[in-house]
């Protein structure tokens, strides 16, 4: 057996210790409790979260802003679509939960259920947050800990878990314990998604009777002349014992699933169905599941040594849909019961996986994924346009301060390690940042999925973005490639600054006021950056771009992005605090009880967003300088 050489308890502490000084707290070894459970909630969704349930990184910063006071034990809050991810992180500097902190635990729910508590106890954040919960949405619970999982806690968090179940009866809400080990798990699944595909792939098939003839035959059809003799692309089926897909992802791992355009989604509601299957009615699995699709660039079936077997060889195989199924079967401990489990599979051989941006393989994966709700971004990360950007950002340096760092622009979600050297902007971001600057913002926060959409009849604005006046294109001229890479720095820029600010109103214990609000309205300030620009000094957009490149706006002792930014964050937190009283006269002016101003809808808020537009309209050059000194 190989030895597992990931210290997640080092790793850990490493991912702690980094937060705990963005946010200007003292070392772990100094930090309170607190402080610590933070640190390693911020830790998880961000290095480790954001890659196993795909979180977006402003959807992050929203939902971190639950943990303090009055905020019912929930630390986190997510929604993607309709589901709702709720955790709380609890840090042990030494030994295990107790029984109180797992039964806090599960009294969440029926808290936030409890409208008349909820309004009564809950901080206002959470109320801003958890405005849209209702009775029936999905939600999964996390309680996270840093602390190795002793079996009394777990008998105790399996018990609890099993009376909720009874309680509520329906699989829309499901609670889950993550501890030191589960934790290792989801690391190590996050790293290796970014490792090669296997270049084989053995499938050992199985002889089933042929009720027909009632004669053995092995398990497998090649429908390649069925459908049609001159098909270029080999496609077979076949089913493949649980107990043989359980040790071929136990010898490929998360690797299997490198081109599926998403991952391992991790305790779901539909994958504790395919749980519950195998351990209720394994016999029957094969009735109720879809099964696995898979593409490789060459198969064959062979015979095993000594003739008496049969196998399907597979070079570079990847399975683009059934990453749910596959990782709950190579979970699975009972091998038992994997052994009456039976999975279809189909297998396609095209012409070259490792080209999967070319039209046969992108349609497949695409097709083969769109039934269940993902992040949109996934199904573009295999463009041309993408692979080209990917290259041609790779060419140019973040030269704010010496040394300079590499640009990395990363198409595909993936984890990365860090270095000082380099600086990242993956595909979700680049996009977001292309639009505030261009377009609005307000879209990014209410329903990103349009930035992915490449249909502009449902307002999709992909190609409006990465193509030309909404047509598609495979790559970009030179200096529409330099501009968007200013544009990129700009926002680089900006975004430490916001951080910065935030991090001095957070030793300041400002986190709740407008001023520290205004420091989460990234994008808005990003926009405000591009209207200036575009209407103030339309014929200098070439010279900024050159500046911000070759970084000799940065070598000033003043430059218009720092001149800028206090009269931006002025028109922007004065609008804030324009919408929150507002929001306080319709309080006092209502005998209801008023849900007071929500931070979040007034983000996503069209209406909210043309009173800033109009503040802004009325800028001048006299207050926003551009200076052109050399």
């Amino acid at each position: 057996m190989s030895k597992d050489f990931v210290d997640i308890q080092k790793i850990i502490r490493q991912g702690m210790e980094s937060y705990l000084q963005e946010r200007g707290f003292p070392s772990l070894e100094n930090a309170n409790k607190k402080q610590r459970a933070k640190a390693l909630l911020e830790y998880y969704t961000k290095d480790i979260g954001a890659y196993l349930y795909q979180f977006d990184e402003d959807q992050i910063d929203e939902g971190l802003r639950c943990d303090g006071s009055s905020d019912l034990n929930i630390d986190f809050v997510y929604k993607h679509e309709d589901t709702f991810y709720i955790i709380q992180s609890k840090y042990k500097k030494s030994g295990c939960l107790d029984r109180d902190e797992v039964s806090g635990f599960f009294k969440i729910h029926s808290r936030i259920l409890d409208k008349e508590f909820f309004e009564m106890n809950a901080n206002d954040t959470v109320k801003d947050i958890l405005s849209n919960f209702k009775k029936n949405s999905p939600v999964h619970y996390i309680l996270l800990t840093n602390c190795q999982i002793t079996d009394t806690i777990r008998s105790q968090f399996n018990k609890e878990l099993q009376d909720e179940q009874k309680h509520y009866k329906t699989p829309q809400i499901s609670w889950e314990l993550k501890g030191l080990t589960e934790i290792k798990q989801d690391y190590k699944t996050a790293l290796s998604s970014d490792e090669p595909i296997p270049e084989k792939v053995v499938i050992p098939l199985e002889r089933i009777t042929n009720h027909f003839t009632d004669k053995k035959e092995w398990s497998y059809l090649d429908l390649t002349n069925i459908l049609d003799e001159d098909l270029p692309y080999q496609t077979i089926l076949c089913t493949v014992k649980g107990i043989v897909l359980k040790e071929l992802y136990k010898q490929h791992k998360e690797r299997l699933f490198n081109y599926n355009i998403r991952g391992y989604l991790g305790q779901n509601v539909i994958n504790k169905r395919i749980i519950n299957t195998i351990e209720e009615d394994p016999k029957s699995f094969y009735l109720y599941n879809n099964g696995i699709s898979a593409i490789c660039s060459n198969l064959s079936p062979e015979e095993t040594s000594g003739g008496h077997g049969l196998q399907i060889i597979c070079d570079n195989f990847q399975i683009i849909n059934g990453a749910q199924t596959t990782s709950c079967i190579g979970k699975f401990r009972d091998d038992a019961k994997l052994r009456d489990v039976r999975v279809l599979l189909k297998i396609t051989k095209s012409a070259d996986i490792k080209k999967e941006s070319k039209s046969l393989n992108r349609k497949i994966i695409t097709n083969n994924n769109s039934q269940t709700v993902i992040k949109a971004s996934d199904f573009r990360s295999n463009d041309e346009i993408q692979i080209f950007l990917e290259k041609k950002f790779s060419t140019y340096h973040y030269k704010v301060t010496p040394p300079f760092k590499r640009i990395i622009y990363m198409p595909k979600r993936k984890k990365i390690s860090k270095r000082s050297d380099e600086v990242f902007i993956n595909m979700e971001t680049l996009a977001k940042i292309i639009f505030a600057f261009h377009y609005v913002p307000y879209p990014i926060y209410a329903n990103s999925n349009i930035l992915f959409d490449t249909d502009s009849s449902t307002n999709g604005k992909y190609w409006d973005i990465f193509g030309e006046n909404g047509e598609e294109l495979c790559f970009w001229p030179e200096e529409k490639v330099k501009e968007a890479v200013a544009i990129s720095i700009i926002w680089l820029y900006v975004s430490e600054k916001l951080k910065t600010k935030a991090k001095e109103l957070t030793l300041q214990k400002k986190e709740g006021t407008i001023d520290y609000l205004a420091c989460l309205a990234k994008w808005h300030y990003l926009w405000a950056y591009g209207d200036l620009i575009k209407r103030l000094y339309p014929d200098k957009m070439t010279w900024i771009v050159n500046r911000v490149v070759d970084g000799k706006l940065f070598s000033k002792e003043n430059n218009f992005i720092d001149i800028w930014f206090e009269g931006i964050t002025e028109k922007i937190t004065d609008v804030l605090d324009s919408a929150y009283q507002d929001s306080k006269d319709e309080e006092d002016s209502n005998e209801a009880v008023s849900k007071g101003f929500q931070f979040k809808n007034w983000l996503r808020n069209q209406k909210a967003f043309d009173k800033l537009r109009s503040k802004f309209k009325r800028a001048s050059t006299t207050t926003f300088t551009l200076d052109k000194a050399e």
